[in-house]
Protein backbone atom coordinates (compact mmCIF):
# COMPACT_ATOMS: atom_id res chain seq x y z
CA UNK A 1 0.00 0.00 0.00
CA UNK A 2 1.50 3.41 -1.02
CA UNK A 3 2.37 5.83 1.78
CA UNK A 4 1.31 9.49 1.56
CA UNK A 5 4.20 12.02 1.91
CA UNK A 6 3.61 15.66 2.97
CA UNK A 7 6.03 18.43 1.92
CA UNK A 8 6.75 20.87 4.73
CA UNK A 9 7.23 24.50 3.63
CA UNK A 10 8.52 27.47 5.69
CA UNK A 11 6.19 30.42 5.46
CA UNK A 12 7.51 33.36 3.41
CA UNK A 13 6.94 35.80 6.28
CA UNK A 14 9.37 33.88 8.49
CA UNK A 15 12.06 33.85 5.77
CA UNK A 16 11.69 37.60 5.19
CA UNK A 17 11.96 38.31 8.93
CA UNK A 18 15.17 36.29 9.25
CA UNK A 19 16.70 38.07 6.24
CA UNK A 20 15.85 41.48 7.71
CA UNK A 21 17.46 40.65 11.06
CA UNK A 22 20.64 39.36 9.39
CA UNK A 23 20.93 42.47 7.22
CA UNK A 24 20.49 44.75 10.24
CA UNK A 25 23.23 42.96 12.16
CA UNK A 26 25.61 43.29 9.21
CA UNK A 27 24.96 47.05 8.98
CA UNK A 28 25.54 47.55 12.73
CA UNK A 29 28.79 45.55 12.78
CA UNK A 30 30.14 47.26 9.67
CA UNK A 31 29.40 50.75 11.01
CA UNK A 32 31.08 49.96 14.33
CA UNK A 33 34.25 48.83 12.58
CA UNK A 34 34.40 51.96 10.41
CA UNK A 35 33.78 54.34 13.31
CA UNK A 36 36.49 52.78 15.49
CA UNK A 37 39.20 53.10 12.86
CA UNK A 38 41.59 56.05 13.56
CA UNK A 39 41.63 58.87 11.05
CA UNK A 40 44.60 58.60 8.71
CA UNK A 41 46.75 61.67 8.14
CA UNK A 42 48.01 61.89 4.61
CA UNK A 43 51.69 62.48 3.94
CA UNK A 44 50.75 65.77 2.27
CA UNK A 45 49.12 67.03 5.50
CA UNK A 46 52.18 66.04 7.56
CA UNK A 47 54.51 67.83 5.19
CA UNK A 48 52.34 70.97 5.33
CA UNK A 49 52.55 71.20 9.15
CA UNK A 50 56.31 70.66 9.21
CA UNK A 51 57.22 73.33 6.67
CA UNK A 52 58.87 76.58 7.87
CA UNK A 53 56.46 79.51 8.12
CA UNK A 54 56.45 83.15 9.16
CA UNK A 55 52.67 83.44 9.47
CA UNK A 56 51.97 84.49 13.12
CA UNK A 57 48.56 82.77 13.23
CA UNK A 58 50.01 79.50 11.93
CA UNK A 59 52.93 79.64 14.39
CA UNK A 60 50.59 80.25 17.35
CA UNK A 61 48.41 77.33 16.19
CA UNK A 62 51.38 74.97 16.02
CA UNK A 63 52.74 76.03 19.42
CA UNK A 64 49.30 75.63 21.01
CA UNK A 65 49.26 71.94 20.02
CA UNK A 66 52.52 71.34 21.92
CA UNK A 67 52.22 73.53 25.02
CA UNK A 68 49.55 74.97 27.30
CA UNK A 69 49.60 78.72 26.71
CA UNK A 70 45.98 79.78 27.07
CA UNK A 71 44.28 82.30 24.80
CA UNK A 72 46.76 85.17 25.20
CA UNK A 73 48.12 86.54 21.92
CA UNK A 74 51.93 86.56 22.16
CA UNK A 75 54.50 88.95 20.74
CA UNK A 76 56.63 87.26 18.08
CA UNK A 77 60.32 87.89 17.42
CA UNK A 78 62.22 86.31 14.53
CA UNK A 79 65.93 85.59 15.02
CA UNK A 80 67.70 87.04 11.98
CA UNK A 81 71.26 86.66 13.32
CA UNK A 82 72.25 84.34 16.18
CA UNK A 83 75.38 86.38 16.92
CA UNK A 84 73.31 89.32 18.18
CA UNK A 85 70.94 87.50 20.56
CA UNK A 86 71.53 87.74 24.34
CA UNK A 87 74.08 85.28 25.70
CA UNK A 88 71.93 83.16 28.02
CA UNK A 89 70.74 79.56 28.36
CA UNK A 90 67.44 80.27 26.59
CA UNK A 91 69.21 81.08 23.31
CA UNK A 92 71.96 78.43 23.65
CA UNK A 93 70.47 76.27 20.86
CA UNK A 94 68.92 79.06 18.80
CA UNK A 95 69.22 79.00 15.02
CA UNK A 96 68.50 81.55 12.31
CA UNK A 97 64.74 81.98 11.62
CA UNK A 98 63.75 80.50 15.01
CA UNK A 99 60.83 82.37 16.59
CA UNK A 100 60.46 83.69 20.15
CA UNK A 101 56.87 83.81 21.43
CA UNK A 102 56.50 86.10 24.45
CA UNK A 103 53.33 85.47 26.47
CA UNK A 104 53.98 88.37 28.84
CA UNK A 105 50.79 88.18 30.93
CA UNK A 106 51.27 84.46 31.53
CA UNK A 107 55.06 84.93 31.90
CA UNK A 108 55.79 82.19 29.38
CA UNK A 109 58.55 82.56 26.79
CA UNK A 110 59.01 79.93 24.08
CA UNK A 111 61.77 79.43 21.50
CA UNK A 112 60.10 77.61 18.58
CA UNK A 113 61.50 76.18 15.35
CA UNK A 114 58.90 76.05 12.57
CA UNK A 115 61.09 73.79 10.44
CA UNK A 116 60.05 70.55 12.10
CA UNK A 117 57.68 72.15 14.63
CA UNK A 118 59.94 71.87 17.70
CA UNK A 119 59.87 73.68 21.04
CA UNK A 120 63.58 74.41 21.59
CA UNK A 121 63.42 76.27 24.92
CA UNK A 122 60.82 77.31 27.50
CA UNK A 123 61.22 79.91 30.28
CA UNK A 124 59.13 81.81 32.83
CA UNK A 125 61.62 84.72 32.84
CA UNK A 126 62.01 87.10 29.93
CA UNK A 127 65.16 86.24 27.94
CA UNK A 128 64.77 89.37 25.81
CA UNK A 129 66.04 91.85 28.39
CA UNK A 130 69.74 92.17 29.00
CA UNK A 131 70.82 94.72 31.64
CA UNK A 132 74.43 95.79 31.88
CA UNK A 133 75.75 96.45 35.39
CA UNK A 134 78.83 98.34 34.16
CA UNK A 135 79.93 101.13 36.49
CA UNK A 136 81.84 104.20 35.45
CA UNK A 137 85.59 103.64 35.62
CA UNK A 138 86.98 105.77 38.47
CA UNK A 139 89.63 108.33 37.64
CA UNK A 140 93.14 107.50 38.95
CA UNK A 141 94.08 109.18 42.22
CA UNK A 142 96.36 112.17 41.80
CA UNK A 143 99.75 111.88 43.45
CA UNK A 144 101.57 114.95 44.72
CA UNK A 145 105.10 115.66 43.46
CA UNK A 146 107.56 115.25 46.38
CA UNK A 147 109.27 118.40 47.65
CA UNK A 148 112.87 118.97 46.57
CA UNK A 149 115.30 119.43 49.45
CA UNK A 150 117.46 122.59 49.33
CA UNK A 151 120.92 121.99 47.89
CA UNK A 152 123.98 123.91 49.22
CA UNK A 153 125.75 126.23 46.79
CA UNK A 154 129.58 126.45 46.86
CA UNK A 155 129.91 130.17 47.51
CA UNK A 156 130.90 132.42 50.37
CA UNK A 157 127.20 132.75 51.22
CA UNK A 158 125.21 129.54 50.97
CA UNK A 159 121.69 130.12 49.60
CA UNK A 160 119.09 127.31 49.58
CA UNK A 161 117.39 126.25 46.35
CA UNK A 162 113.69 127.23 46.33
CA UNK A 163 111.32 124.43 47.25
CA UNK A 164 109.27 123.00 44.32
CA UNK A 165 105.53 123.27 44.90
CA UNK A 166 103.46 120.10 44.36
CA UNK A 167 101.73 119.97 40.98
CA UNK A 168 97.95 120.44 41.07
CA UNK A 169 95.80 117.31 41.03
CA UNK A 170 94.16 116.59 37.70
CA UNK A 171 90.39 116.93 37.66
CA UNK A 172 88.42 113.70 37.81
CA UNK A 173 87.40 112.31 34.41
CA UNK A 174 83.73 112.70 33.56
CA UNK A 175 81.66 109.55 34.03
CA UNK A 176 80.25 107.96 30.85
CA UNK A 177 76.69 108.91 29.93
CA UNK A 178 74.07 106.28 30.82
CA UNK A 179 72.28 105.11 27.67
CA UNK A 180 69.34 102.71 27.29
CA UNK A 181 68.40 100.78 24.14
CA UNK A 182 64.78 99.88 23.31
CA UNK A 183 64.01 97.29 20.62
CA UNK A 184 60.66 98.11 18.96
CA UNK A 185 61.12 95.57 16.16
CA UNK A 186 60.33 91.88 15.77
CA UNK A 187 64.02 91.00 15.30
CA UNK A 188 65.88 89.68 18.33
CA UNK A 189 69.25 91.40 18.81
CA UNK A 190 68.40 94.35 16.55
CA UNK A 191 69.70 96.94 19.04
CA UNK A 192 73.07 95.18 19.22
CA UNK A 193 73.34 95.25 15.42
CA UNK A 194 72.58 98.99 15.34
CA UNK A 195 75.03 99.70 18.18
CA UNK A 196 77.80 97.87 16.31
CA UNK A 197 77.46 100.42 13.51
CA UNK A 198 78.65 103.20 15.85
CA UNK A 199 82.35 103.98 16.03
CA UNK A 200 84.42 102.79 18.99
CA UNK A 201 84.99 106.45 19.94
CA UNK A 202 81.26 107.08 20.28
CA UNK A 203 80.66 103.81 22.16
CA UNK A 204 83.39 104.76 24.62
CA UNK A 205 81.44 107.84 25.74
CA UNK A 206 78.48 105.96 27.23
CA UNK A 207 77.64 102.87 29.24
CA UNK A 208 74.60 100.73 28.43
CA UNK A 209 72.21 101.11 31.37
CA UNK A 210 69.63 98.65 29.98
CA UNK A 211 68.54 96.84 26.85
CA UNK A 212 64.81 96.07 26.62
CA UNK A 213 62.17 94.98 24.12
CA UNK A 214 58.78 96.66 23.69
CA UNK A 215 55.73 96.57 21.45
CA UNK A 216 56.19 97.55 17.83
CA UNK A 217 54.49 100.94 18.25
CA UNK A 218 57.52 103.23 18.57
CA UNK A 219 59.51 104.72 15.72
CA UNK A 220 63.30 105.03 15.58
CA UNK A 221 64.54 108.04 17.58
CA UNK A 222 67.26 109.32 19.91
CA UNK A 223 66.11 111.07 23.09
CA UNK A 224 68.28 113.05 25.51
CA UNK A 225 67.09 113.73 29.07
CA UNK A 226 69.75 116.18 30.20
CA UNK A 227 71.56 119.08 28.59
CA UNK A 228 74.91 117.50 29.44
CA UNK A 229 74.00 114.50 27.26
CA UNK A 230 72.66 116.54 24.32
CA UNK A 231 75.98 116.71 22.43
CA UNK A 232 76.50 112.93 22.52
CA UNK A 233 72.84 112.30 21.66
CA UNK A 234 73.21 114.58 18.63
CA UNK A 235 76.29 112.65 17.49
CA UNK A 236 74.47 109.30 17.81
CA UNK A 237 71.34 110.59 16.06
CA UNK A 238 73.45 111.91 13.16
CA UNK A 239 75.37 108.63 12.83
CA UNK A 240 72.19 106.50 12.86
CA UNK A 241 70.13 109.04 10.87
CA UNK A 242 67.46 109.02 13.61
CA UNK A 243 65.45 112.10 14.65
CA UNK A 244 66.62 113.80 17.86
CA UNK A 245 64.05 114.49 20.60
CA UNK A 246 64.12 115.80 24.15
CA UNK A 247 60.90 114.40 25.57
CA UNK A 248 60.22 110.72 26.26
CA UNK A 249 58.37 108.94 29.03
CA UNK A 250 58.94 105.23 29.57
CA UNK A 251 58.86 102.88 32.55
CA UNK A 252 60.99 100.41 30.61
CA UNK A 253 64.29 102.21 31.25
CA UNK A 254 66.09 103.12 34.50
CA UNK A 255 65.21 106.51 35.98
CA UNK A 256 68.80 107.76 35.72
CA UNK A 257 69.01 107.08 31.98
CA UNK A 258 70.33 110.17 30.16
CA UNK A 259 69.97 108.99 26.53
CA UNK A 260 67.39 106.60 25.05
CA UNK A 261 67.83 105.06 21.62
CA UNK A 262 64.66 103.49 20.18
CA UNK A 263 65.23 101.10 17.26
CA UNK A 264 62.00 100.83 15.26
CA UNK A 265 60.96 98.94 12.14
Amino acid sequence: MAQNTRETRVPKTVVFSLFTVALGLAVVVGSSILLNQPAKTTSTEKEATNKPTTDPAEIQKRVATRTTVGKEAPRLFVIADTTTVPKNAFFARAQKNDVVLAYEESKIFILFRTDGDKVIALSDNSPLEETSALAATPAPEATATPETSPSPVASPTSTPTPTTSPSPSPSAAAAPVKLSWINATTTVGKTQTVENSLTAEVQGQYTAASRTATKQTLSSQVVYRSESAKALATTIATALKYPLKSQFSSEEVPADTEIIVVVGE
